[in-house]
């Protein structure tokens, strides 16, 4: 019998705390509520869930902060909830790297059926660029990246949080080394999407990336731009340390 998937409910207004559970309990889900941040650092440390929900107004901070927190050593997927209906939420969310974002007041179904794609999502992620090189330190250019805590050493020896995107673009460059990838491919590797007309998302990526990869982001060395062409991660990539990597 398939065990059911265990869904963390961080949300400190009880009326839609225990609605949610209630609804989300007769949908076949196994539900965790807490009320606070630090509760839910305790829940996700103690027994990960499949999947976590974040409510971004806490009365003990905000949801941007805890998913934070949690990045620091979980990967459990996140949707966000929200009462605030604002792009500019929505935009952070999403960038810092969460699943999904749900405006208040939603639709159950609607919110069922997101968590159920995410969900889907993070079951095969074991096909996806990212968990090519799980459980493995990967060395290239003075870097480490270990793909299975998803910590990324640079060449002046700081250890970087990356956001999903960012990993992801990684994983996706540390497969193809030496190899240029045009901002269609990438786009499509990273976001499942083919380029529009003025999408610069990945060039965005890549400078982000950039910025916690290179010593001098303005002279990249690691990560060059082909003009006409695309990106390529210009350094060896090995599973043992090298003296430079390029």
């Amino acid at each position: 019998m398939q065990s059911k998937s265990k869904i963390l409910i961080v949300e400190d207004n009880a009326s839609v705390r225990d609605a949610l559970s209630d609804y989300l309990t007769m949908q076949g889900f196994e539900i965790v509520t807490v009320v606070g941040q630090s509760d839910a650092l305790t829940a996700v440390r103690a027994e990960p869930p499949d999947l976590a929900i974040l409510d971004i107004m806490l009365s003990d901070g905000d949801g941007f902060t805890l998913f934070q927190e949690i990045r620091r050593f979980s990967q459990v997927p996140v949707i966000f909830l929200s009462a605030r209906s604002e792009d500019t939420e929505r935009i952070i969310g999403l960038e810092i790297g969460a699943d999904d974002y749900v405006s208040k007041p939603f639709n159950p179904r609607e919110l069922t059926a997101r968590i159920k794609a995410v969900l889907r999502r993070a079951r095969t992620s074991d096909t996806s660029p990212e968990s090519v090189l799980m459980g493995e330190k990967v060395y290239f250019g003075g870097c480490t990246f270990n793909s299975l805590t998803h910590e990324l050493v640079n060449a002046r020896g700081e250890t970087v949080l990356l956001s999903k995107g960012e990993r992801k673009l990684l994983t996706i460059l540390l497969r193809h080394p030496h190899e240029v990838l045009s901002r269609d491919q990438l786009l499509d590797m990273t976001q499942g999407k083919p380029a529009e007309a003025f999408d610069r998302s990945v060039d965005n990526l890549v400078s982000r990336l950039r910025k916690k990869l290179e010593n001098d982001p303005r002279s990249p060395k690691l990560i060059k731009t082909y003009w006409g062409g695309g990106y390529a991660l210009c350094a060896d990539v090995s599973s043992k340390p090298t003296k430079n990597g390029f």
